[in-house]
């Protein structure tokens, strides 16, 4: 029997569907019907990782006990380009 079910990677979609309760795939309705511990491993694009809806998703999966091992990893360079301004035509 298992003691922990492991999200890795745990998506930002996967997320949103955890935090708000909804069950449309395999992964997001066993997460829904486990009672036991989670522990989830985000990954994701950076800027989505900032968004604040994923901030919210975050703090509600906490609230509800998911545990979160992992955040994503940003290289140096792609966090340097993150913060360059941009012209989009």
């Amino acid at each position: 029997a298992a003691d922990l079910v492991v999200v890795a990677p745990a998506t930002a979609d996967l997320m949103a569907k955890a935090a708000n309760g909804l069950a449309n795939d395999l992964a997001s309705t066993l997460l829904l019907a486990t009672d036991k511990r989670v522990l989830m491993a985000p990954a994701m694009n950076v800027r989505m990782w900032r968004h604040p809806a994923t901030a919210r998703n975050l703090a509600t999966l906490k609230a509800d006990g998911v545990a979160f091992g992992l955040r994503p990893s940003i290289p140096a360079p792609v966090m340097a380009s993150v913060n360059q301004p941009r012209c989009y035509q």
